[in-house]
C-alpha cells in the first residue's frame, strides 16, 4: 500500500510518518477547525520530511480525532531524496523527485477482552482495521496505511495488481489539488473508513526545490 519505498515494506529509504508518530519519534502538525479563525482556507509550510520530520495531519472536518497516532487521517510529507530516502531514491526513478506525499491513515483501534487460562479478564487495545498487503480488504479500503496517488490511478492496492513500486507521477506537485470525490479509487464510497466525509480541499501552492526545499499547503473547507 506504500509501494515499497518504505522501511517497513521492503526495508527501503525511511519509517513513514505514521510509524515514525506511533512511536514518539515525530509531532505532527494537527489542523483542526480552529485554525481557521473564521476563515475558509489558511496556508502551511512543511519542509523536507527527511530533514525535518514535518507532518501535517489532518482529520475529517467534524471528525473527533483522538490526538493519537492510533485514529482516521490523512497525512502530508515533502518527499525529496535526501536523508535516509537518498540512498534508494534512484532505484525507484525518484533521485529527482520533489513532491508531497499523501497518506490514508486507518489506525483505530477498538478495545477487546482477553481472558487467560485461569480465568482472569483484560482489555486489551487492538488496531481494528486490516494492514494486510493481501488485498482482500481493499474492497472495503481498510489498510492500516496507504498511499493515495497523485495522479488518481491506483496502481498500489488495486485488487488487479500486486507488488507495484511508487512513481514520480503518485506525488503532488505544485499546482495540484486533492478533492476526495475525484479520487474514490482510494476512499471507499468517497468517504473515510469512518464514514466521515472528509470536508477540506487540500491545494499544493508552492514547492521550492532550492537548497532547503518547504511545500505550501493550502487546505480549504
Amino acid at each position: 500500500p506504500v509501494g515499497k519505498f518504505d522501511m517497513q515494506d521492503s526495508n527501503c529509504g525511511d519509517w513513514n510518518p505514521y510509524s515514525k508518530y506511533s512511536v514518539g519519534w515525530i509531532t505532527p502538525n494537527v489542523i483542526d477547525e480552529e485554525d481557521f479563525n473564521g476563515k475558509t482556507s489558511i496556508d502551511i509550510r512543511i519542509d523536507a520530511f527527511a530533514e525535518s520530520g514535518d507532518v501535517l495531519l489532518i482529520p475529517a472536518l467534524g471528525y473527533d480525532y483522538n490526538g493519537t497516532p492510533f485514529d482516521e487521517y490523512i497525512m502530508l510529507e515533502l518527499f525529496t531524496p535526501s536523508g535516509l530516502y537518498n540512498y534508494v531514491a534512484s532505484g525507484f526513478g525518484l533521485n529527482n523527485t520533489i513532491g508531497v506525499r499523501m497518506y490514508h491513515v486507518d489506525a483505530r483501534h477498538e478495545m477487546r477482552t482477553l481472558t487467560n487460562k485461569e480465568g482472569e479478564s483484560f482489555q486489551i487495545g487492538t488496531i481494528h482495521y486490516s494492514n494486510s498487503t493481501g488485498y482482500n480488504s481493499n474492497e472495503y479500503g481498510y489498510f492500516l496505511i496507504e498511499t493515495v496517488q497523485a495522479d488518481k490511478v491506483n496502481t498500489l492496492t488495486s485488487t488487479n495488481v500486486f507488488g507495484n513500486s511508487i512513481e514520480s507521477n503518485d506525488f503532488f506537485k505544485q499546482g495540484d489539488t486533492f478533492k476526495m470525490n475525484e479520487y474514490k479509487e482510494f476512499f471507499y464510497e468517497g468517504l473515510m473508513d469512518s464514514w466521515f466525509e472528509f470536508g477540506y480541499t487540500i491545494t499544493i501552492k508552492e514547492i521550492n526545490t532550492g537548497e532547503n526545499p518547504y511545500a505550501i499547503i493550502t487546505i480549504s473547507k
